[in-house]
């Protein structure tokens, strides 16, 4: 198989390479299966055995078969050959390949060739470049590169106040995402680029008006691109790629659009001709009597570097003539930022390359960075503020000026830029229309939020403005969606917290900018502290207790206004006062049980646990371990030198009938409660609590047996304990045995001797 056919259909020489080995395994299955029948016959068919009547006969039959072998052998090695080849042929495919590919993507320079469907000679169209790149890695599989196109010139419409001021080269063969066809005036908007132009004007060589114009996006080998204005020819070094006029939209407009440089020599779409007045281009004409002429402002050349970036910082010529007005600064030249007088100077400008890679331009700095280079230092300067949009750019703070200068010529004109802290903060006014005198008003608007009653939807509270705008929309009630509605205060005016009556009133709010930097809620107080300025004080709203969903606490200004529709009890967002809660509280664990009393709340409820009966050692307490343990970090195996808990067990003779059923050997539960009092105690010898004191729960007093080696806490089980599942059994690990009395220096009566012991679970 040729090279050539390898080139166009990799497949195919795989395919033949297949096939070639195909049939050499079938030449030697018949040259095999030949000799094997030739063996078979003999065996099976007397009458079909080879008969070899001399030596002369057998030594010609094995040197045939030899023979045969041979040109396999050699049919073999050619074939290997020919795979070697061939896959030295893909290698170096893949290469070039790969080179080309390289060369797409990294080197060059790319610039649009406006009113033209080709690109210079010089140049390469992107969409013929990328479309030869598909066809070569389409051989191999690779279809993921993109492709740019030749295209139509489009922006905004001329006499449109926003949109982008960009104009663009719209491809032929647009790849689209989610879109809507139906107008929406939510948007921008493109159009497709004519030429409006005076014939008799003759800058182009034949007529142009109302010619939709396309464009090419082109590559360049070479690294930079520039367009220079005012020339027609490049400076030493550069390559022409082509030469045009400047045009944009023309002055007078409601706002700007961008100035591209037009093919002097424009091609034109097909479809054009009419004067559809959409996205309009015009020469960029120099109003008279500056001192320019006419064709030095609107002719421009676009330039590539024709060699690599330089081992020195090289100036280009001054481009006097690089924009449609020529810059003058405006100045008070007593200010002395300058080192001389300024004002009304007409400013040349100078297009710099370095040999540096990244250049920036750092505002409010005269030095750079670590690690940068300082070009030239300057001021920032623009228009006058609340003029029209212009950019702002960095005058060499020793400026030089053009020789015609000096003239107020009040055209393109440029000012110092001073830095203005804007600090200030913002805050909301609940409850009133206006802001505090020292504060000024962003907007005024709607208090609101969330229904009282909803479970869902946000907490936030709201000042929504008084003149909203909408987004996308639909009036229709969806189910999926959070609600909000006009807050109103809920509030019984006789209490009088507030100088006349709130109740069922809608309020209003006001959003505010204080010149502060700084400001901050202080609850439980009408004044600021020391320092701080009062802007406004009021009290704290939020939703009712209790209410399914939580809500954001707000400080409505004592004295509100209402909105004028108010006054009708709509329940949805409430505002109610907020009163202070001492919520003291306290923790005790109830023994022997497996839920707290009706008056205090579970926190959890678990194991009651504590050391060995009869360990030395050990801590003495008793605990009430949880039934869902969270473990740091930890060893399983036995350790000599730790302290052990155990579970719990009474051991009781049941006979005694303290308790009311029997408890010998049960595994006791424990629950850890909170109660809303302040304050609980447990009380040894009695079954009820003093006066004043709400009993959580009664029991008996419980400990280890007297004699053992060490001590251990006293604890209140529970007089109706309790047991855990699968307690029963004697394991007499960590054991409780009730408490008795002894007489003596405890006083008999009122105790007893050898009676057991009550205890009571008092809080208050």
């Amino acid at each position: 198989m040729s090279s050539e056919g390898w080139k166009h259909d990799p497949k195919a020489v795989v395919h033949e390479e297949r096939e070639s080995k195909m049939n050499l395994k079938l030449n030697v299955g018949l040259v095999l299966s030949c000799c094997g029948a030739s063996g078979e016959d003999a065996r099976t068919d007397s009458s079909k055995r080879l008969v070899l009547h001399s030596a002369e006969d057998q030594a010609a039959e094995i040197n045939s078969l030899k023979q045969t072998i041979a040109s396999m052998q050699t049919t073999i090695t050619s074939l290997q050959a020919d795979f070697q080849a061939l896959q030295n042929a893909h290698t170096s495919l893949n290469g070039q390949v790969n080179t080309m590919t390289t060369q797409t993507g990294t080197n060059g320079s790319i610039f649009i060739r406006w009113g033209r469907k080709q690109c210079p000679a010089n140049a390469d169209l992107i969409y013929k470049v990328i479309k030869h790149s598909v066809w070569k890695l389409q051989e191999f599989g690779r279809k993921n590169i993109l492709s740019f196109c030749l295209g139509y010139t489009s922006g905004k419409r001329y006499d449109d106040v926003g949109s982008g001021v960009d104009t663009f080269c719209l491809p032929e063969e647009p790849l689209w995402g989610k879109y809507s066809d139906a107008t929406n005036g939510y948007r921008a908007y493109i159009y497709g680029s004519e030429i409006h132009h005076d014939a008799s004007d003759n800058e182009f060589p034949y007529a142009v008006h109302n010619q939709d114009m396309p464009c090419a996006v082109c590559l360049s080998e070479r690294a930079l691109n520039l367009m220079i204005p005012g020339r027609t020819a490049c400076y030493p070094g550069w390559t022409l790629d082509y030469s045009g006029y400047m045009m944009t939209n023309v002055q007078g407009r409601e706002s700007g659009q961008d100035t591209i440089c037009v093919d002097d020599h424009p091609e034109f779409l097909d479809h054009g001709g009419s004067d559809d007045s959409q996205h309009i281009l015009y020469l960029a004409i120099r109003p008279e009597g500056v001192g320019m002429t006419l064709e030095a402002v609107f002719i421009r050349s676009v330039c590539r570097r024709s060699r690599c970036v330089e081992s020195t910082v090289k100036q280009l010529t001054v481009i006097e003539r690089i924009s449609t007005v020529l810059s003058e600064i405006h100045y008070v030249d007593s200010d002395n930022e300058f080192p001389y007088a300024v004002h009304n100077q007409d400013k040349p400008c100078a297009v710099c390359r370095s040999e540096r890679a990244l250049n920036l331009m750092i505002p409010g700095r005269t030095a750079c960075y670590p690690g940068w280079t300082l070009e030239y230092s300057g001021y920032m300067m623009t228009n006058l503020k609340d003029r029209d949009c212009q950019d702002s750019i960095c005058v060499d703070d020793q400026p030089e000026f053009l020789d015609h200068g000096g003239s107020d010529d009040s055209q393109h004109i440029l000012y110092l830029m001073q830095a203005k802290c804007t600090n200030g903060s913002i805050f909301i006014r609940w409850g009133r229309k206006q802001c505090p005198v020292h504060a000024d008003l962003i907007y005024k608007g709607y208090t609101s939020g969330k229904r009282f009653n909803d479970v869902g939807s946000g907490v936030d509270t709201f000042c929504l403005p008084e003149e909203p705008v909408w987004g996308k929309y639909s009036d229709a009630t969806e189910r999926h969606r959070g609600y909000i509605y006009g807050s109103e205060i809920d509030y019984n005016d006789g209490d009088n917290i507030f100088p006349y009556s709130v109740d069922s009133q809608d309020i209003p709010c006001a959003v505010c900018r204080s010149k502060r930097a700084l400001n901050f809620l202080v609850p439980g107080r009408i004044s600021c502290y020391s320092g701080w300025t009062l802007e406004y004080s009021g009290f704290m709203m939020t939703a009712y207790a209790n209410r399914e969903s939580g809500q954001d606490t707000i400080c409505v200004d004592d004295h509100p206004e209402f909105l004028d529709h108010g006054g009708s009890e709509d329940d949805q967002h409430v505002l109610y006062l907020v009163e202070a809660k001492c919520i003291n509280g306290s923790i005790f664990i109830r023994w022997g049980r497996k839920q707290c009393p009706g008056t205090a709340d579970l926190i959890y409820k678990g194991y009651t646990s504590g050391k060995h009966y009869n360990d030395s050692g050990s801590g003495v307490d008793t605990f009430c371990l949880p039934e869902e343990p969270v473990w740091g970090k930890y060893s399983d195996a036995a350790e000599s030198d730790r302290a052990y808990i155990y579970g719990t067990e009474i051991d009781n003779n049941d006979d005694d009938n303290v308790f009311p059923y029997p408890v010998n050997q049960q595994d006791m539960p424990c629950a850890v409660c909170r109660s809303e009092r302040a304050l609980n105690l447990m009380i040894p010898g009695r079954t009820a609590c003093y006066s004043g004191w709400t009993l959580e729960y009664s029991g008996y007093m419980t400990t280890a047996i007297q004699g053992r080696n060490s001590g251990q806490d006293t604890i209140c089980v529970d007089d109706h304990p309790e047991f855990l599942d699968h307690g029963g059994s004697d394991d007499n690990q960590h054991v409780l045995y009730l408490v008795e009395t002894k007489c003596g220096s405890l006083p008999c009566p009122p105790y007893a001797n050898n009676r057991e012991l009550p205890c009571a679970v008092c809080s208050k």
